[in-house]
């Protein structure tokens, strides 16, 4: 009789340490479930991040412009243009149209009398990496929509002009 009870404990024991294992197994796979969840929300906070940098670099790039001189008429037409080329060819070979929006938006930038670009504009890091096969679909298309803004922007008649 006093064996069948330490049998009893034994088996008790067992079932104890089973539901223990299971337990913390559990435990574990929620915490990891939680921990890619974190992972995700963290790394799309960054992104966000990210976005709302590139879009000050953009508003300050684009702030720092002082009207030099008008765009022709004709310059203009070809320019919107080639942009509309450009937007449509996105669809095909999205790194090439970056790049050709790169080139616009010098283009008509130089066009209105300045320098060039500024180089610390986020669209023209991703336009770079781009050439190499190294951006994202996710990244070329935010590139091209910086570029839609800034090629807008330079060609419309009410440019913002500042230090005058």
């Amino acid at each position: 009789m006093f064996w069948w009870w330490i049998g009893i404990l034994i088996a008790f024991g067992v079932v104890l340490l089973v539901a223990a294992a299971l337990s913390t197994g559990r435990r574990q796979g929620r915490t990891e479930a939680t921990r890619e969840l974190n992972r995700t929300q963290f790394l799309r906070a960054l992104s966000d991040l990210r976005q709302r940098r590139a879009e000050r670099a953009l508003e300050r790039a684009l702030a720092d412009d002082v009207v030099r001189r008008p765009l022709r008429p004709e310059d203009k037409e070809r320019c919107r243009r080639e942009w509309r080329e450009i937007q449509a060819r996105f669809a095909v070979d999205p790194a090439r149209a970056v790049a050709e929006a790169d080139r616009l938006a010098e283009e008509v930038a130089r066009l209105r009398g300045r320098e060039g670009l500024p180089l610390n504009i986020p669209a023209r890091r991703v336009a770079f990496r781009g050439k190499r096969g190294q951006a994202s679909l996710r990244e070329l298309r935010s590139a091209i929509e910086q570029y839609g803004t800034i090629i807008n922007e330079l060609l419309a008649n009410g440019l913002r002009a500042t230090g005058s």
